[in-house]
C-alpha cells in the first residue's frame, strides 16, 4: 500500500488536475444538497410503508447519491488541504473504495430498476410485486458486495492517479476481478435504462399525440410540442450514455494497459462517473413528472 510519502509523490503528479477536480467537487456538492434535499423532502411526506415500489427505490436512489456526494465533498476537501486521510492509509483507502462504488453504483442499479418498472407499468400495463424487483437490486448489490469483499482479501484497491480516492487495482488479482464483477452488474443497470426508458419515451410521445388531437388542437402545433418533449427526454438518456460509456470503454481499456491511467485520464473518468449524481436525479424526474410538479411547487415555481 501507499505510504505517506508515496501519496505525496502521486499527490503532486496530479496537479493541477487534482485541484481543478476538488473545486468542481465543492461545487456539485452544494447543487446535490440544494435538489436532492428538496427532493426527499418531497417524497418524504408519504410514510415508507405507504410508497410504491418506484417511490421507495427512488428514494433509496437519492439517499445513495447524496451519501456519494458527501464523498466526493470529504475528498474533495480533503485533497485541497493537502491531507492523505482515507487514501494513503491501507485499511482507510479500502473502506474509501467500498463507500465510493457502493453509493455510486447501487445507484445506478436503482435507476436502472426504476426504468424496468416504470417500462413494465406504462407500455406493458404489468405491475409486479415488490419483491421481483428488490430482488433485482438484490442480485445486483450481492455482485459488488462479492467483488468488495474479495478485493479486500486480496489486496485490490489502490490510490487512483489524480489522488483523491482509492479504487480497484487493475495490476493485482483481486482488483481485476472486482473491475470485472463491477462491469458486469453496471452494465445490467445501464442495459435496463437504456432499453427501458426510450419506451417510455416514445410510449408517451403517442400517447399524448393522440390525446391532443382528439381535443382539436392544430397537429402541427401538437407535432412540435410532442417533439420538444420527446428531444427533452431523450438528450437526458444521450447524456447518461456519453457519462457512462466512455468511462466502461477507459476501464476495459485499462483491463489491458493498466498504465493508461494517468492523472489526466483519470480527472476525466471521475468527472463523469460523479455527474450521474445529477443525471440521475434528471432521469428519475422525467420518469415521475408529479415529482418535478411538487418540487416547483415547494421552490414556489408555477408548475403547469
Amino acid at each position: 500500500m501507499e505510504s505517506q510519502n508515496n501519496y505525496n509523490q502521486i499527490r503532486d503528479n496530479a496537479k493541477p488536475w487534482n485541484y481543478i477536480f476538488s473545486a468542481w467537487g465543492c461545487i456539485e456538492f452544494v447543487i446535490c444538497i440544494l435538489l436532492m434535499g428538496s427532493l426527499i423532502r418531497v417524497i418524504s411526506r408519504d410514510k415508507w410503508k405507504n410508497m410504491k415500489v418506484d417511490m421507495k427505490l427512488a428514494y433509496m436512489m437519492i439517499f445513495l447519491d447524496l451519501f456519494g456526494a458527501f464523498c466526493l465533498l470529504f475528498n474533495s476537501i480533503n485533497n485541497l488541504a493537502s491531507h492523505g486521510l482515507f487514501v494513503s492509509n491501507r485499511i482507510l483507502c479500502n473502506l474509501d473504495a467500498i463507500m465510493l462504488f457502493l453509493s455510486f453504483f447501487t445507484s445506478i442499479y436503482c435507476v436502472g430498476i426504476v426504468s424496468l418498472e416504470r417500462c413494465l407499468l406504462i407500455v406493458y400495463k404489468r405491475e409486479y410485486s415488490e419483491r421481483f424487483y428488490f430482488s433485482i437490486l438484490g442480485g445486483l448489490s450481492l455482485i459488488n458486495i462479492i467483488a468488495a469483499i474479495q478485493a479486500w482479501v486480496l489486496n485490490g484497491y489502490t490510490l487512483f492517479p489524480m489522488s483523491l480516492y482509492c479504487f480497484y487495482n487493475l495490476k493485482t488479482p483481486g482488483g481485476f476481478t472486482g473491475s470485472v464483477l463491477m462491469v458486469v452488474s453496471v452494465g445490467i443497470a445501464d442495459t435496463l435504462l437504456f432499453v427501458c426508458y426510450p419506451m417510455i419515451c416514445i410510449y408517451r410521445r403517442k400517447q399524448s399525440q393522440n390525446a391532443q388531437l382528439e381535443l382539436g388542437l392544430d397537429p402541427l402545433k401538437v407535432q412540435r410540442e410532442v417533439n420538444r418533449t420527446i428531444y427533452k427526454s431523450l438528450g437526458i438518456i444521450l447524456a447518461s450514455a456519453l457519462t457512462n460509456g466512455p468511462y466502461m470503454v477507459i476501464l476495459i481499456i485499462t483491463w489491458f494497459n493498466p498504465d493508461f491511467l494517468t492523472p489526466i485520464i483519470d480527472f476525466f473518468q471521475t468527472v463523469i462517473i460523479v455527474s450521474n449524481l445529477l443525471l440521475n436525479t434528471l432521469i428519475l424526474l422525467n420518469m415521475k413528472p408529479e415529482l418535478l410538479k411538487s418540487l416547483k411547487e415547494m421552490w414556489g415555481f408555477n408548475s403547469e
